[in-house]
């Protein structure tokens, strides 16, 4: 007998099997709530993908957010890309590997979307791995090469290990100390002043031997590591004295840069991404000094980062007000434009004229992306 998904997108070519659909669907579930684990998600809110019905994956609530990740899963997969599944149907004897990769890639869609700071420091943290594996400083001595959450690293060769030989050890307290000298480099950093970054991460890893820690999987570091970037850089935003609300009116030299906006209706998650992208290549091409254009790509760097944080579109964030005054309303949580600065070793002076450029290239990007639909509006 054909595997169980393997049918099943058989069976959708012709008069779908209601209880064939059922397993297909059970199926899933059960893939991705060993996946949620597998991630190290388990524990996690679920709205680190995209999923608001309840604060965990346990519970009742915890039931139904699950239901509701396997339906935006199930349409992923089983929707979005049916027509590729049933071309490899053609060609291939089963799809079952092909599914789990679509999984896979699912959970990297929705965390890069809904989990910025943990995309991120994931990202950063591989790259220094492999940059160290590929320099002699660490070896793969199991799991998967590329270096994912299971993979078991090590500092000398021949010690194979595995997985269940590995103790997490207490490694948590330990790594969290990290960010003491790699935030906010760590979340902020772009181009050539990663590679900086990369290096602190080696060096730190590095220490781990001489602290007696001979061998680690991949997540003992990284998510201890994620945990913490998400507490400190909510701590980062918050401020100390930049708390509580403010009142409405034109800021002065340290008014408010508003964290949260109000309800506004914005574009849809399609036009929202190729706005952004236009906004993205548009700083990278516009001439203007070096410099310039590194605080520019920062402070944009930035403000998407806060719009997958806060659900805020950065095009708001950008356009929203006249440079200085963008975001003088009444808000809570509030960081102000010197700590702004701070953060993103911006020139406090700057940034009024680069949130000025950035309004301008956004309002370009917004008029380039309404033609293509006014002249199908036209057509019409």
């Amino acid at each position: 007998m054909e595997p169980l998904f393997t049918r099943f997108v058989r069976s959708l070519e012709g008069t779908q099997d209601e209880r064939l659909a059922l397993a297909a669907w059970e199926g899933l579930r059960e893939i991705l709530k060993g996946e949620l684990r597998r991630r190290g998600l388990w524990l996690s809110p679920p709205s680190y993908l995209g999923i608001y019905t309840g604060p965990s994956w346990t519970g009742e609530t915890g039931a139904e957010a699950l239901e509701e990740l396997v339906a935006e899963c199930y349409s992923f997969i089983f929707v979005d890309r049916l027509g590729r599944l049933q071309a490899q149907l053609k060609a291939k004897p089963n799809i079952e590997g092909l599914i789990l990769l679509n999984v896979r890639h699912f959970f990297l869609e929705r965390q890069k979307a809904h989990d910025p700071l943990g995309y991120r420091v994931y990202e950063m943290v591989q790259a220094a791995v492999l940059q160290a594996i590929d320099g002699g400083e660490l070896f793969v001595l199991s799991g998967d090469e590329q270096v994912r959450n299971q993979t078991v690293l090590g500092f000398a060769i021949g010690e194979l290990a595995r997985e269940d030989e590995v103790p997490a050890g207490p490694l948590g307290p330990l790594v969290a100390r990290w960010n003491d000298e790699l935030l906010p480099a760590l979340v902020l950093a772009r181009g050539r002043h990663q590679e900086e970054v990369w290096g602190r991460i080696r060096a730190l890893i590095r220490q781990l031997e001489p602290q007696g820690v001979r061998r680690f999987r991949f997540r003992d570091v990284l998510d201890p590591l994620k945990s913490d970037t998400r507490r400190r850089w909510a701590a980062l935003l918050e401020g100390e004295e930049e708390t509580g609300p403010r009142v409405a009116g034109p800021p002065g030299p340290d008014g408010p840069v508003r964290r949260t906006l109000p309800e506004t209706a914005v574009e849809s998650r399609e036009s929202l991404e190729k706005l952004t992208r236009h906004v993205s290549a548009a700083v990278a091409r516009t001439p203007m000094d070096p410099r310039t254009r590194d605080y520019l790509a920062t402070l944009w760097h930035f403000l998407k980062l806060q719009a997958g944080l806060d659900a805020a579109s950065p095009l708001e964030l950008a356009t929203e007000g006249e440079g200085a005054e963008a975001y003088a309303e009444e808000t809570e949580g509030t960081l102000s434009q010197r700590r702004l600065a701070q953060l993103l070793g911006i020139p406090r002076e700057r940034l009024p004229g680069l949130f000025v450029t950035l309004r301008q290239m956004v309002a370009q990007a917004q008029a380039r992306a309404r033609e293509p639909r006014s002249r199908w509006e036209e057509a019409g």
